[in-house]
């Protein structure tokens, strides 16, 4: 067996998470993520839990579709939007926090 963390060997780490989930913290109360759907009908806009904050309909194209098209725009272009904010969460994570533990 290794030695075990002195005290001020587990202090500082202690603190270096603390400013890192601060870090965190603070970037993703900024975070937002803007998509569109493959055929630029609609433009998305999430925040860094995925929660949609606005949407955006193409002006010139938006009539000449029926609804279903519509709704299926809506529903790629959110998905891409948060797909793309769970890896960049991720992203900002392991850089403030490092790589997540493994399970036993």
């Amino acid at each position: 067996m290794g030695q075990l963390p002195s005290l001020d060997e587990l202090a500082a780490q202690v603190e270096r998470v603390d400013k890192g989930l601060l870090a965190l913290k603070r970037e993703l109360a900024e975070l937002t993520t803007t998509a569109r759907d493959d055929h630029a009908l609609v433009e998305v806009t999430v925040d860094s839990t995925g929660e949609l904050t606005e949407v955006a309909l193409n002006a010139t194209l938006v009539h000449k579709v029926d609804p279903k098209t519509l709704a299926a725009a809506m529903l790629q272009a959110t998905r891409s939007a948060q797909r793309e904010t769970r890896q960049t969460v991720e992203q900002r994570r392991s850089y403030h926090l490092g790589s997540p533990a493994r399970e036993r």
